[in-house]
């Protein structure tokens, strides 16, 4: 994750203007939040909202002000380096499901920006409303949602789920819009053992009131969660070694959550060095590699005496880089790649 945008950092004319690559999206390394939330709307000049990921029927809201939400912006891609805001109507919820106001979504490196560029390396379709690490606030709830209320703060509502539409849009996990929907799954389930809700549905957890977070803060908890479940998955447990790949967010993560697990030493390798003396000196990380200037095979050799790590893990989205990484694992070492690579 590099950086907070907000449908506001479009600055577009009108609707149909295009920004190329990111645009006015800041992808700097310091993370920036605005509110998404409070933009002016225009006339919708789209279709029919899409249909519900778990049934076509239509729930009643017990927020009979929320009933009809007017159109809302959307950041759309075509997988051809543009991204646009497009008006498009709000998602409408059925009884399990809850609208919610979006208030902050980050942007995604191993992600955004390869949907942007059609270059992940499985098939896509465009134009797709973009991103997946968003923040939202309850505004309605269906008539059968049990798990939300009205005024909760949500993790990653989407406009439009996996498989379906919006207006002739596509989800490409669908964060950056002005409004989204999370599903109450375990609701649905309840009343309905065989139904299938959408597996986007997993993501929809809901911030406790006792956490005083921001929204912009809170979309990190996306990024924590998916990096602790990932070092977990691979196997890193109490005195493991390992080597990570990057000095990003994600990198800094799984450093904090190997550590947390026990793992040692913990060898975290990038090219700068600001970041990797935050990860040894704020992070735990036990030792640090600058592969500008330090040989990475010969340091983590003699670190280990010579042994190799027990896991290599990638968060680079750099598969060259991750090959030439590979000499430092130990014979009955593992390779993890947590980034996502480049299609041909």
């Amino acid at each position: 994750m590099r950086a907070l945008g907000a449908l506001g950092a479009f600055n577009e004319p009108n609707e149909s203007s295009q920004l190329n690559g990111l645009g006015g999206l800041d992808l700097s390394p310091h993370r920036m939040a605005s509110s998404v939330a409070d933009r002016g709307i225009a006339a919708a000049r789209h279709g029919a909202a899409p249909s519900s990921p778990i049934g076509s029927a239509r729930g009643r809201l017990r927020n009979v002000n929320e009933q009809e939400r007017g159109p809302m912006k959307a950041a759309i891609t075509d997988g051809q380096g543009n991204v646009w805001l497009a008006e498009t109507p709000a998602p409408k919820p059925n009884d399990y499901q809850c609208l919610c106001r979006i208030l902050a979504c980050a942007t995604c490196t191993g992600t955004d920006q390869k949907h942007i560029h059609n270059k992940l390396p499985w098939a896509q379709k465009y134009p797709g409303v973009l991103g997946h690490e968003s923040v939202g606030k309850v505004v309605s709830v269906g008539a059968k949602v049990k798990s939300f209320a009205v005024g909760d703060v949500v993790l990653r509502p989407t406009a439009v789920y996996p498989g379906e539409r919006l207006a002739g849009y596509y989800s490409l996990w669908g964060g950056f819009a002005e409004y989204g929907l999370v599903t109450d799954a375990p609701a649905l389930l309840a009343d309905c053992p065989t139904a299938k809700p959408s597996s986007y549905a997993r993501f929809h957890q809901k911030l406790p009131a006792s956490v005083p977070m921001s929204p912009a803060d809170a979309t990190m908890l996306i990024t924590l969660k998916e990096t602790a479940s990932y070092v977990a998955s691979v196997g890193v447990r109490l005195y493991s070694s390992l080597v990570i790949l990057g000095s990003g967010s994600v990198a800094i993560s799984m450093c904090r959550f190997a550590k947390i697990f026990g793992a040692y030493p913990v060898i975290v390798v990038g090219r700068r060095d600001a970041p990797l003396a935050h990860a040894r000196e704020r992070i735990g990380a036990d030792f640090t590699v600058n592969v500008q200037s330090e040989d990475l095979v010969a340091k983590v050799r003699r670190l280990t005496h010579g042994k190799g790590v027990d896991f290599v893990i990638d968060a680079t989205g750099d598969v060259e880089f991750l090959k030439r990484s590979l000499p430092v694992l130990s014979d009955a070492g593992k390779a993890a790649a947590y980034a996502t690579y480049k299609s041909p």
